[in-house]
C-alpha cells in the first residue's frame, strides 16, 4: 500500500505542531482508517482523523526506579513550566543504574568536595517549587523564570494549564502508591481515581509542597483526615518544612500509628529529622524488614534520606539488604539498592 497520500505536506517539508507521545497510538489509528477510541487521551495528528494542534503538552516524574517524586509540567511551544510537588527531593535523586557511570560517581564526587559551580550543582539539591524557562532561548534550561516579574502571565497561564490538566485525568500521582496499588486490587488505578475527590487531593497536594510555615496548623490538622491521601499529604508537608515543623512533633508522633504506612513511613522520616528519632527509626527498621514490598522500599528510602540518623537501624538495614540481594525480582533488587548505598554511606562516616 502506498502511504505517501496520507503525508500532510509535501516531502522534504517541515510540520511544526505539538505532539505528545500519547498521540501516537490515535494517529496509527487514523492513518489505518480506523475509528479513535473516545476514551484515549492522545490527539491524531496525520490522517482521517487528524485533530486540530495542541495548545499544549504535558509530562510527568513519578516513581523513578526505586526512587519517588512527583513533578508535573506544561509546553506551550516555547515555555515550559514544572511544578514540583516533593521540592524538598533533590532532582538527582541516587539511581542505581545511573550511578554505574563514572561521569555520575565524578559528578557527585565534585558535589560533595564543594568543586562545582552553581548551575553544576542544582542536580544533587532541593528543588524549586516552580520552574519557568524560555526554550527558545534556553533550550538546555538553566534559567529559571518562574520569579520574574514580566513573566507573571505566562507563569499563571501554564499553572492553570497544568492544573487543569491533573484534575482532567484524575492524576493518581495525588494517591500514595502503597494505598493506591492495594485498592487497584480489586479494579483498577482508574477506577479508583475516578471514585476520588481530586481537586480535593491536589489541594493538599499544593498547601504541602508550599513549604511555608503559616501553613503549619493546617498540615498538622491533615494528618487527622479520614482520606489516606490527605493525611499522606499533610505527613509530606510537615516533612518537607523541616525544622520549622517542630511544634507538630506529638501529631507525627501520633501518625506513626496511622494504618496507611505512607503515613508512618512519612512521619517517621519527619521526626527523625527533627530529632525525635527513637521510636521513628524503630518503625523504619521494622518496616524495612516486613515481608510488604511497598513498606519496606518506603522505609528503606527515608533511612538513606536520614544519613547518620539512621544509625540505629544498621543492624536490620544489613540483614534486610543480605536476604533481599538473595531474592530474584526487580522488587526485591531496588530495596537492596537503596539500602546498599544508605549502609555505604555509614560505613563511610
Amino acid at each position: 500500500q502506498d502511504f505517501r497520500p496520507l503525508a500532510p505536506r509535501d516531502k522534504g517539508t517541515r510540520l511544526a505542531r505539538l505532539v505528545s507521545f500519547v498521540d501516537l497510538a490515535p494517529t496509527a489509528l487514523s492513518l489505518a482508517g480506523y475509528e479513535v477510541p473516545r476514551h484515549m487521551q492522545g490527539e491524531a495528528f496525520l490522517g482521517s482523523a487528524s485533530e486540530v494542534p495542541r495548545t499544549y503538552t504535558f509530562g510527568y516524574r513519578d516513581r523513578m526506579d526505586a526512587r519517588h517524586d512527583m513533578s508535573r509540567s506544561v509546553f506551550d511551544g516555547r515555555y515550559k513550566y514544572i511544578r514540583n510537588y516533593h521540592p524538598h527531593r533533590e532532582q538527582g535523586q541516587h539511581l542505581q543504574y545511573m550511578y554505574r557511570s563514572p561521569t555520575t560517581r565524578a559528578w557527585d564526587r565534585l558535589y560533595r568536595e564543594g568543586g562545582l559551580e552553581d548551575v553544576h550543582a542544582r542536580f544533587f539539591e532541593p528543588k524549586p517549587l516552580e520552574e519557568l524557562s524560555d526554550v527558545a532561548s534556553d533550550p538546555h534550561e538553566l534559567r529559571n523564570l518562574a520569579a520574574e516579574p514580566d513573566m507573571a502571565d505566562v507563569l499563571e497561564r501554564l499553572r492553570s494549564a497544568q492544573r487543569a490538566w491533573m484534575l482532567e485525568v484524575r492524576d493518581a500521582g495525588l494517591a500514595p502508591e502503597p494505598w493506591l496499588r492495594q485498592e487497584a486490587l480489586r479494579s483498577s488505578e482508574a477506577s479508583v481515581m475516578r471514585g476520588m475527590p481530586v481537586d480535593e487531593l491536589l489541594a493538599a497536594a499544593e498547601l504541602a509542597s508550599l513549604r511555608d510555615p503559616a501553613q503549619l496548623r493546617k498540615l498538622t490538622e491533615m494528618l487527622l483526615h479520614e482520606s489516606v491521601s490527605i493525611r499522606y499529604w499533610g505527613a509530606v508537608g510537615l516533612l518537607a518544612l523541616g525544622p520549622q515543623s517542630g511544634p507538630a512533633i506529638d501529631s507525627l508522633r501520633q501518625a506513626l500509628d496511622d494504618p496507611a504506612l505512607s503515613v508512618r513511613v512519612t512521619a517517621a522520616e519527619a521526626l527523625a529529622k527533627l530529632g525525635r528519632s527513637e521510636r521513628a527509626i524503630e518503625v523504619l527498621a521494622e518496616l524495612v524488614e516486613s515481608d510488604g514490598y511497598e513498606g519496606a522500599l518506603m522505609a528503606a528510602i527515608a533511612l538513606d534520606e536520614l544519613d547518620e540518623l539512621a544509625r540505629p537501624a544498621i543492624e536490620a538495614m544489613r540483614r534486610e539488604a543480605a536476604r533481599k540481594r538473595k531474592i530474584k525480582g526487580i522488587n526485591s533488587t531496588f530495596i537492596s539498592n537503596v539500602l546498599d548505598k544508605a549502609l555505604a554511606d555509614l560505613d563511610a562516616g
